[in-house]
């Protein structure tokens, strides 16, 4: 647990619920400034209903009834090991190259592809561990596997953050070229604030013009503010539509009246 990338919690199960065992999720709408000891960004809960969330950390605010962005781009652009690698080891030391500086454990939970040969021998792994480094300084990566191949130095990667390190609603006000990762379980205020994300099942999300009588109008799409409509939009909204799937409608709804009620759809 303390290196792991994710934790799977499958909360309660099939049967009889006891009077002492009723459903107690209050953890989930929690927002902190700190970070629960309990889990770490990215790890990953189920409730018996079927609804999964993912430990987030905020880059800015998130509005719970509005999709929230994925911010992060690539930690580390195209750069060598710095020394050989025998396969079957599971830490690399990775040239600095343009880094920014990190901390011990930063990119726990973000993922590298390792070239091999060119690009037809690529090694994509997730990170459990790094260590810390100052601005452009060489930093070793522990990796969730084992490597299936001898890294030398003409061994190039590229590094990613973890997706769940920095969730926003809105960039420069609205965007339609970055995806979201689901819903804020309860409302962000600013930067740096834990919570949890909710990315699969049904929740309640700010519907468009959206009806369940529009042609072809089940599916549901993420638009530049976060909200929802049909792909199938009209010409005065055309350009507001990320075309990135986020669910479908369980019951009829739209902006002018209930519901609805919608089955999102982005990581089981």
């Amino acid at each position: 647990m303390a290196k792991g990338k994710n934790r799977v919690q499958h909360l309660g199960s099939q049967g009889t619920i006891l009077s002492d065992k009723y459903a107690d999720w209050d953890f989930i709408y929690d927002v902190t400034a700190t970070k629960s000891n309990l889990y770490n960004i990215g790890d990953r809960v189920v409730l018996p209903d079927g609804r999964v969330f993912r430990y987030g950390l905020s880059s800015g605010a998130c509005w719970s009834g509005q999709g929230v962005c994925f911010i992060e781009n690539g930690f580390q652009t195209y750069d060598n090991v710095v020394t050989s690698v025998a396969k079957g080891g599971k830490s690399v030391t990775i040239d600095g190259g343009t880094h920014d500086t990190i901390v011990v454990d930063q990119l726990r939970g973000g993922y590298v592809n390792f070239f091999v040969t060119d690009n037809t021998d690529n090694e994509f792994r997730g990170i459990v561990g790094n260590t810390a480094a100052t601005t452009g300084v060489d930093f070793t990566l522990d990796l969730d596997a084992s490597i299936s191949t001898a890294y030398t130095t003409s061994t190039n990667c590229e590094i990613f953050w973890n997706p769940y390190s920095s969730l926003k609603n809105w960039v420069d006000g609205m965007t339609t070229n970055l995806s979201r990762a689901g819903l804020a379980a309860a409302y962000v205020s600013a930067s740096g604030r834990y919570f949890w994300v909710q990315t699969w099942g049904p929740c309640w999300i700010a519907p468009q013009t959206f009806s369940g009588a529009t042609t072809n109008g089940r599916a549901g799409f993420f638009r530049h503010d976060g909200t929802i409509e049909p792909e199938i939009a009209t010409a005065s909204r055309t350009g507001l539509n990320t075309t990135q799937h986020a669910g479908f409608l369980i019951t009829e709804g739209d902006a002018s009246g209930a519901g609805p009620l919608f089955m999102l759809q982005i990581s089981p």
